[in-house]
């Protein structure tokens, strides 16, 4: 996809993901065997700076959302339940160099069932999966087409955009399974081709549960699929993401765990049925808000937060010893003990977790920060912040498509 000239000097910058290498290294996951590489790794190993590397990620993160405005613009133009309340499935952290970098978890597709891992991600909405006959990366957990007696081929293409990644098949339909939940007939895009900048993630495909509207498949994603068809009774999910650990993150359909039955939520609407897009009324530094308002992105398929240009000075201004690096990143003494977070309409301020501010070392005594500035536009056209797992990791969070809105509470165990 093609940048707009909002973004050239992050486009300049930006270099291709760097391959997963031969000798071992990073974090290996639970069943693939394959590492993800932290931002500094990654670095390291194509000799580039933390700042491109990071300009990568951020040019993939602008591509996603441009891709899913289109599609939201071009869809504004153009069962019985059956009892079971919800079903809840472990997922993975996936942490380099300390940073969590992205949770997968596993889903069951075909008769009989191949269990294959996904990145759940709430900013975009097509699920899909590379096939037996792709020519990624195959270690075994590709979806093996010919041994399922229910896949069937629609005979439409599918293809899939993010950034410098892309990948591309055939839209396809068979039976997925969400731990107990099971729905007959999902689409998804069984994938023949993948670029190589997936090589660098340890789940197999990409699991979208954001709505309808921007789904390249231009059917229901899984979350609504499973309500339309009766199979959860309550049209949320809600994601409890984990720091600094491998296990204890989990993702859970049709309600929310268990042991947050009685927690306390504080709600704000979701303001664009596309994304999971909320207002806020601007980012804090100390308990008090120092940018002006602006709408966000909910989004846990993005590791890292970006907010509008103006909104990224106006925070890092406010924490004092701070630098720009003139292309969105900033750089913070490493030592600084204050508290950050975002202000959202009938919540107010929430604060996330000061370590996850973090996102490199440059070994001077600062570090980069995990809050980058970039102006990206919504569907209405407005300066809008991405809002992924370094926020979220601090709250359990519910995403509601009947009531429309996401809600908060802290993390058991956050500080």
């Amino acid at each position: 996809m093609l940048f707009s000239a909002a973004f050239p000097l992050l486009a300049a910058i930006a270099v291709s993901a760097s391959p997963v290498p031969e000798t071992k290294r990073g974090v290996y996951t639970l069943r693939e065997g394959k590492p993800r590489l932290s931002i500094e790794q990654r670095a390291a190993l194509s000799g580039q700076s933390l700042r491109s590397i990071i300009a990568t990620d951020t040019a993939n993160v602008i591509a996603k959302y441009e891709h899913n405005k289109q599609l939201a613009q071009a869809a504004q133009e153009g069962g019985s339940l059956d009892k079971r309340a919800s079903a809840t499935i472990s997922l993975t952290d996936v942490n380099s160099e300390g940073v969590d970098e992205l949770y997968y978890g596993t889903l069951n597709m075909g008769t009989p069932s191949q269990a294959i891992t996904f990145d759940f991600d709430t900013g975009s909405s097509d699920l899909w999966v590379p096939t037996q006959n792709s020519n990624g990366r195959n270690d075994g957990t590709h979806f093996n087409t010919a041994k399922s007696s229910t896949y069937r081929n629609t005979g439409q293409s599918f293809s899939d955009q993010y950034g410098s990644g892309s990948c591309s098949g055939t839209l396809a339909t068979d039976t997925v399974s969400f731990g107990s939940l099971k729905v007959s007939t999902q689409y998804f895009g069984a994938v023949t081709k993948v670029s190589t900048d997936f090589d660098n993630t340890p789940a197999t495909g990409l699991c979208g549960l954001a709505y309808q509207s921007i789904a390249s498949t231009g059917h229901a994603p899984l979350p609504m699929n499973l309500y339309n068809t009766g199979k959860i009774s309550t049209p949320e999910f809600g994601f409890r993401i984990t720091a600094d650990t491998s296990s204890g993150a989990e993702l859970t359909l049709g309600g929310i765990a268990s042991d947050y039955a009685s927690a306390a939520f504080k709600s704000t609407p979701v303001t664009s049925q596309t994304y999971y897009e909320v207002n806020t009324n601007g980012i804090t530094v100390g308990g008090s808000v120092v940018s002006g308002s602006f709408p966000a992105a909910i989004d846990t398929g993005t590791t890292l937060i970006y907010v509008p240009t103006s909104a990224a000075s106006a925070f890092w201004n406010a924490i004092p010893g701070t630098s720009s690096n003139d292309d969105g990143s900033y750089n913070y003494p490493c030592s600084y003990s204050g508290t950050v977070g975002f202000s959202f309409p009938n919540i107010g301020n929430l604060n996330f977790n000061l370590n996850d501010l973090y996102a490199g070392n440059n070994g001077d005594g600062t570090c980069v920060g995990a809050v980058l500035g970039q102006d990206i536009q919504d569907v209405n056209g407005n300066n809008f912040a991405i809002i992924g797992d370094v926020f979220i990791k601090s709250y359990y969070t519910v995403f509601n498509f009947g009531s429309n809105y996401v809600a908060f509470s802290p993390a058991h165990g956050s500080t």
